[in-house]
């Protein structure tokens, strides 16, 4: 049972190298040209649309408090 278990994790090695290999063969891009990224085109607020703000993340005008809520 020992030979098996070495062919899979051969075979299991083997695909493993293959499939992290490079993704592109050819020339790299130059970086050197390339704009600093500012605040808005960062990656994270990449994602967010264009034009809308975003909300402030305050506590909501509306009193909403469980205190308030409770008979006195």
């Amino acid at each position: 049972m020992a030979p098996s278990r070495t062919v899979v994790v051969l075979c299991l090695l083997l695909f493993l190298a293959a499939s992290s290999t490079s993704a592109r063969i050819g020339a790299t891009v130059d970086m050197k040209n390339r704009k600093s990224l500012g605040f808005k085109d960062s990656y994270i607020f990449g994602y967010l649309p264009k034009g809308v703000p975003i909300p402030p993340s305050a506590p909501s005008k509306r009193h909403n408090s469980l205190v308030d809520s409770l008979p006195h």
